[in-house]
């Protein structure tokens, strides 16, 4: 059994082969962002544990329930959706950071690689419901297909119809973690084609098995990964099913009566949606099921080519349709479907086939009735009373199962219950079980229908024939309601055998609970042993998990390195907790910065906290599997060794390029440096470096790194330091060096920067900063901005910034994207946009595309309360991207829109949404991604859905354009321009300019010169001053000359906004601007 550190129990994983961007369907963003966890107040400690394992404050239903769900945890990465499309599956487990395996010795290849080549693999014909299998060893491949990364071999398959294919590496031995999720259509690297669904769970083995839906006819070429543990003899079956015909019963009106059929094939590719849409609104087909049995139905899509939805109604009307009996979506944690529901032999029931959104393709539906089980729900059992020492055997079906606890995750389950007056430890175990359950829950309920869930403290599959036995500690006295799982997707469901035992709790130590300890002074050069037993620890502190817990303590009175190991521990504790806490009973979990297995030699751990300050600790010793009984713990303290001499920005040590420099964090302090693409929260050093005009590297990339580093880059000096460059994790290594840094900057000649090598969320460590140089820089083309004219404006973010590209697509897929954003304090009317984005093509990952021109939907909005309401104006623009020449990763080059908006836009303060709805260009499909930007509040939607970003746009429009005091209209300041507004106050011509300032203010702003904001007569007795050598015009500061107005037609007075032009009048009106 591999050693599992605690609080920490569930594997780090991570994707090893990666791309610049991340790159989802829904945005392109720079991933050189800090994309670990989000930021969140009060976290690290929390970070850390889900970095790795289960937060302590994960609520009960987000653990595993099921052996095969601990199983997932602790060994696969979240299952991806379609809008994530890796062409590589990693899925190697690692039980921790500190503690991951070395990667597998190199294996000897064979002579000769016949099928290391794409053009060497011979295809086969495959055949409606004939399996192919394909055997053979991929050691010493070498890489064929470069968009693929790995080396690989191939396979490759023919066939003569459309057909549905599947194709898994059931039986390969060791199991393949990691796997290639895509085929090609030719040869050495044609169109990669990604699958419609991948899974670990079809195979008995958690091999990985891949859908192909509705292939063409044709040939292709199967990769298979040749790296890390996926290296040697392969079993590669391929599975293929022609393509159902269109179906013939797309209404309800048109349902095609069944009764009990397995694996009937339909599609739902060429179905049209009808219904009441209650369930799901996606293309639908139908089906009339007439029960078989009185019992509990299952409707089983199962197996299926997409992401399938299936309803059951009561009765087989369509008109009107009966009440809804069921309705599921992803059925145990699969994309696929299937719906339990109660039935009474004879009685006909609808069935609704469709798709979770808008997904169609092709499947099987599987429909069976079967007698209800007496022990279905909870309710039905009488709890058997249990002794200690008299084990209790129960046995029954779980054929027919149905779910009434949907804490349990919503399986199928049978129950049984048990009743205890005494304290117990209590083990249950599926031992005599014929088939074998493969699959069986980890709890037990505290009540009916569904209890509070207490989790085993140990499960394992060590029954002589292969079930699974339970343990569970420190029950106290009380009823237990137990769920047997019916995982028929799998196989594991049926008859069972179940034994249930229990023993009497031992006396609980004297060190059970943390403030029974007497905390023992730690000095340096006399290191502490504790000795004791664990057995019969209850729970202390439930912010280290659900187990039971004893502890010893200790004090210093300085600061200290303290390291805690159990050296000599027999039997070895393979279970141990890699924190403590500063008060009882759950004081701050303070967390180690290094542990391993190996310093003691016998297998026992060895856990490091670095710059405890002086204080009282608590050590929690972990009490249950794999850590019971009698242990030894020796906790030794050695003084905090100073700061590094480079601890602070002013200290930095130069380094020439190229350079390699060792360099340590462990007794650094945290530096109050501005954020530059990652936290500054962990202990750091500084270095610094003169530019040359090239491009620069830097990197902790090197194998003496030992922990997860963060590299940040500035400029100016360390007093205002500029940020220039951040990383995280940016090696393209196996784990753990993928968790180092890499930083590129094009540097200036003779300038300084500083490097600061810091960590992940805490972590401190050794490392090695190497700095090289590449060619000479070229000066990259100036980012876009808004013009100063602009009445509101949001400039595009720059490449190495915090840039981020938002889908706004009508005609993407697998649903459309609409963003909007809002602007605010616009004080004319919007004639003109203008906006960036990019053209890109979506097909596993995202490529440039060429679209010219483009269509636009251009919709402003009223503000309803900080959202988009009701629309205000709509445009359809087509528009012709010019390249800025301004590269997002060396890749994507920045195209800048602009349209005038005909007629204009009225709006103060609202929303704006653009989206592309043409369709084409070259590669494919050019789907608009809409730039954002840093400026603004940080609101926008995406489909409704809000999100901390503003976007890039620009409103142009009528503004005040004159010259100050011309008003006449010449272009000029004059003393006709005196005469002009002495006749305009007596009744003369109005001048021939107006503008509305502020909104719903027009008035003839350039005869202000008094910075009044108002035309009065006052302004007339300025403008005499100012000829006569008095003070210079001064404008009106809300609207200072500039824009795009034209004059007013003769005798066209401005129609006013809100408040009206007045006419000359017999007294001095400074709002109306009027004087006798």
């Amino acid at each position: 059994m591999k050693k599992l550190i605690l609080l920490l129990t569930i594997a780090w994983l991570s994707c090893l082969w990666g791309t610049a961007f991340s790159a989802t369907v829904d945005r392109i963003q720079n991933s050189g962002l800090e994309t670990k966890q989000p930021i969140i107040p009060n976290k690290q400690i929390i970070q850390r544990q889900e970095q790795v394992g289960l937060s302590s404050e994960a609520s009960q239903a987000q653990k595993p329930l099921t052996a095969r769900d601990v199983f997932m945890a602790n060994q696969l990465p979240a299952q991806q959706n379609g809008a994530n499309r890796p062409i590589l599956q990693w899925d190697t487990p690692y039980p921790t950071v500190y503690n991951i395996p070395s990667p597998p010795p190199p294996v000897t290849p064979p002579t000769i690689l016949v099928n290391d080549n794409c053009a060497d693999a011979v295809p086969v014909p495959l055949t409606d419901g004939t399996p192919l299998q394909f055997t053979g060893n991929n050691a010493g491949a070498t890489p064929d297909c470069p968009y693929l990364g790995p080396p690989e071999v191939w396979e490759a398959f023919t066939t003569t119809e459309c057909m549905d294919v599947t194709i898994d590496f059931c039986g390969t031995n060791p199991v393949f973690w990691v796997a290639f999720t895509v085929i090609a259509n030719s040869c050495p690297c044609g169109t990669l084609i990604y699958n419609s669904g991948f899974s670990r769970l079809d195979c008995p083995d958690f091999n990985a098995t891949l859908r192909f839906s509705a292939l063409p006819a044709g040939t292709y070429y199967i990769p298979i990964a040749s790296f890390g543990p996926s290296v040697g003899d392969y079993v590669l079956n391929v599975h293929g099913y022609n393509c159902p015909p269109p179906a013939t019963n797309d209404n309800c009106a048109d349902a095609i009566p069944i009764g009990n059929v397995t694996d009937l094939r339909f599609t739902t590719s060429y179905a049209t949606f009808d219904g009441q849409g209650t369930c799901m609104t996606s293309p639908n087909i139908w089906y009339v099921y007439t029960a078989e049995c009185t019992g509990n139905a299952s409707a089983s899509l199962l197996r299926s080519m997409y992401d399938t939805q299936i309803a059951v109604y009561d009765g087989g009307s369509c008109d009107p349709i009966s009440n809804l009996l069921a309705c599921n979506d992803n059925f145990e944690g699969s994309p696929q479907s299937d719906a339990i529901f109660p039935v009474v032999e004879g009685q006909q029931y609808l069935i609704e086939i469709g798709g979770s959104g808008t997904s169609v393709g092709n499947g099987w539906l599987t429909l069976s009735c079967d007698l209800i089980p007496s022990n279905d729900n909870c309710t039905d059992v009488t709890p058997t009373h249990l002794d200690p020492g008299t084990p209790i055997v129960f046995t029954g079906t779980t054929v027919g199962a149905s779910d009434d606890c949907p804490m349990n995750g919503g399986y199928p389950e049978v129950w049984h219950a048990i009743t205890t007056d005494v304290c117990m430890d209590l083990t249950l175990d599926y031992c005599g079980t014929t088939p074998v359950f493969g699959n069986v829950f980890g709890i037990i309920n505290t009540g009916c229908p569904c209890g509070s869930i207490i989790y085993s403290s140990s499960m394992s599959q060590t029954c002589p024939d292969g079930n699974w036995i339970l343990h569970f500690t420190a029950l106290g006295p009380g009823t237990y309601y137990i769920p047997i799982l019916s995982d028929a997707p799998h196989g594991f469901y049926g008859p069972y055998t179940m034994n249930v035992s229990g023993v009497a709790c031992p006396q609980a130590p004297p060190n059970d609970n943390c403030t029974a300890v007497e905390p023992q002074p730690l000095v340096v050069g006399a290191p502490l042993t504790f000795t004791g037993n664990n057995i019969g620890a209850t729970l202390d502190c439930p912010n280290l998990g659900n187990n039971p817990e004893v502890w010893e303590a200790f004090t210093t009175n300085e600061c200290m390195d303290v390291t805690i190991d159990y050296c000599g521990t027999d039997p070895l504790f393979n279970q141990v907790y890699v924190a403590i806490s500063d008060a009882c009973p759950c004081g701050n979990i303070i967390l180690a910065q290094h542990y391993n297995f190996d310093v003691c030699g016998d297998g026992n751990a060895s856990i490091t906290f670095y710059g405890l300050p002086a204080g009282t600790y608590y050590a929690p010793i972990f009490s249950a599997g794999g850590a019971l009984g009698p242990y030894t713990m020796h906790i030794n303290g050695v003084p905090c060794p100073p700061p590094p001499q480079n601890d602070l920005c002013q200290d930095a040590i130069p380094v020439t390029i190229p350079s390699s420099t060792p360099g340590t964090t462990l007794s650094a302090t945290v530096d109050d440096a501005p954020i530059c693409y990652t936290l500054i929260n962990s202990p750091g050093v500084w270095y610094s470096l003169i530019g040359n005009g090239n491009i620069i590297t830097a990197t902790t990339c090197a194998a003496y790194t030992n922990y997860d580093t963060r590299l940040d880059v500035y400029s100016g000096t360390c007093d205002q330091l500029v940020c220039v460059a951040g990383n995280d994790d940016a090696c393209s290594l196996p784990p753990p060096n993928n968790a180092n840094s890499t930083v590129t900057f094009c540097s200036e000649l003779g300038a300084t920067y500083y490097i600061l090598v810091q960590g992940f969320e805490g972590d401190r460590g050794n490392f090695q900063l190497d700095v090289s140089e590449d060619s000479e820089c070229q000066p990259p083309p100036t980012t876009p901005t808004c013009d100063a004219n602009s009445l509101f404006g949001q400039s595009p973010t720059y490449p190495g910034g915090m840039f981020n590209f938002l889908n706004s697509d009508a005609n993407a897929t697998p649903v459309p994207f609409l963003v909007q954003d809002n602007f605010t304090n616009v004080t004319g009317d919007i004639t003109s946009i203008k906006f960036w984005g990019l053209d890109a093509y979506f097909n596993i990952g995202w490529y440039e595309c060429v679209e010219d021109p483009m269509t636009f939907e251009i919709t402003f909005y009223e503000d309803n309360g900080g959202a988009p309401g009701a629309v205000v104006n709509s445009y359809s623009v087509n528009v012709t991207g010019t390249p800025t020449g301004v590269l997002y990763n060396d890749l994507f080059d920045l195209n800048e829109f602009e349209a005038t908006l005909e007629p204009s836009c009225t709006l103060t303060n609202g929303w704006i949404s653009i989206q592309g709805t043409s369709i084409g260009g070259d590669p494919g499909d050019c789907w608009f991604m809409w730039a954002n930007s840093l400026g603004g509040d940080h609101v926008a939607y995406q489909n409704s859905n809000l999100l901390g970003e503003d976007l890039a746009f620009c409103l142009g429009g009528r503004v005040c354009d004159y010259v100050v005091g011309d008003a006449n209209g010449s272009g000029t300041f004059t003393g006709l321009d005196v005469t002009y507004s002495v006749r305009y106050f007596k009744g003369g011509p109005h001048p021939p300019f107006s503008c509305e300032c502020t909104p719903g203010n027009t008035w003839y702003v350039s005869g202000d010169v008094n910075g009044s904001c108002t035309f009065s007569g006052l302004d007339i007795t300025y403008m005499v001053r100012y000829f006569k050598g008095g003070a210079h015009p001064i404008p009106c500061a809300d609207c200072p000359p500039g824009g795009l107005l034209a004059p007013l037609t003769p005798g066209e007075l401005p129609s006013p906004v809100a408040k009206p032009i007045q006419t000359p009048s017999s007294k001095v009106n400074s709002k109306a601007g009027g004087a006798e």
